[in-house]
C-alpha cells in the first residue's frame, strides 16, 4: 500500500508539472489618442470702398448700379454699386471729352453709358453735344467714346428702359424735340440713335416717357397754345414713331 500511494502521488506531481503554463494576461490597450479638430478660421472681412461723392451721378441697372463724378475737366470716376447703391469696387478714371459738365449715367441693357453736355469740339454754329461713354456692370470702360450732336441745351430730359433698349426724350428751347434709342452691341459698345420728333408746334415740352407692351410711349406738352395741348406718340423698339 505504501508502494500504491507512492505512485499515486508521483503520478500527481508528475501531471501537475506537465500541465501548460497559463496564458499572459496581455496588457490593457493604450487609449486612442483624441482626434484634434482645429477650430475653423473666421472669415476674411469683406472689403470696404468710400461711398461717392454726394454730387455723383447715378442709375440702377439690371443687378447693380453705377456711379460717375468728374475727376478733370477731360476725365471722371466711374464706380460700380450694388443694388442698395453701396460701391462695390474701387473708382476707375475714364477719358471723355468736358468729363466737367457731367449730364447723366443711364442704364442700357447689363451695363451703362455716361454723358457729359457741352458745346461740340468744332464749335460751329456754337453746336451742344453729348459725349458718351459705355461702361461695364464692373465699372470697366467698353468702346470707344461717341459724340452726338444735339445743336441745343437739353432742358427737360426723360427715360425710360425697354428691354435692352434704353430710351431718351428731351426738349429743347427752339427745336423739335428728341428722342434717342440707346443700346449695347454684342461686344458692350454703345449705340446711339438719335432723331428729332415731327410736331409742328414751336415750343415742346418733354412730360413723360414710359414703356410697357414692347413700345415707348412720350407725352409733349405743345405751349404754343392757350390752354397747353398734350401730344402723344407712340415709338416702338426699333425707333419708329407712331402719331400725332
Amino acid at each position: 500500500m505504501r508502494n500504491a500511494s507512492a505512485l499515486v502521488a508521483a503520478f500527481v506531481t508528475t501531471a501537475a508539472c506537465s500541465s501548460p503554463a497559463p496564458a499572459p494576461v496581455p496588457a490593457p490597450a493604450d487609449p486612442p489618442a483624441p482626434v484634434v479638430v482645429p477650430a475653423p478660421e473666421p472669415p476674411a472681412p469683406a472689403p470696404t470702398y468710400a461711398a461717392p461723392p454726394p454730387t455723383a451721378l447715378t442709375a440702377q441697372g439690371d443687378a447693380g448700379g453705377l456711379a460717375a463724378w468728374t475727376a478733370s475737366k477731360k476725365a471722371f470716376f466711374a464706380q460700380p454699386l450694388d443694388a442698395k447703391g453701396a460701391p462695390i469696387a474701387e473708382p476707375r478714371e475714364v477719358p471723355l471729352t468736358s468729363a466737367h459738365r457731367l449730364h447723366a449715367v443711364y442704364a442700357v441693357g447689363g451695363g451703362f453709358a455716361v454723358a457729359a453736355h457741352d458745346l461740340c469740339p468744332d464749335r460751329k454754329y456754337f453746336f451742344k453735344c453729348l459725349f458718351l461713354r459705355a461702361i461695364s456692370a464692373k465699372g470697366e470702360p467698353v468702346g470707344d467714346e461717341l459724340i452726338v450732336k444735339t445743336r441745343e441745351w437739353i432742358r427737360e430730359e426723360r427715360v425710360a428702359r425697354l428691354g435692352g433698349v434704353t430710351g431718351v426724350l428731351t426738349s429743347h428751347m427752339y427745336i423739335p424735340p428728341a428722342f434717342a434709342r440707346l443700346t449695347l452691341a454684342p461686344d458692350g459698345a454703345l449705340v446711339v440713335d438719335r432723331r428729332d420728333l415731327k410736331v409742328e408746334e414751336e415750343v415742346v415740352d418733354a412730360v413723360r416717357l414710359t414703356a410697357a407692351e414692347g413700345r415707348f410711349v412720350a407725352i409733349l406738352r405743345s405751349e404754343s397754345e392757350d390752354p397747353a395741348r398734350s401730344i402723344r406718340l407712340e415709338i416702338d423698339a426699333e425707333g419708329k414713331v407712331k402719331g400725332p
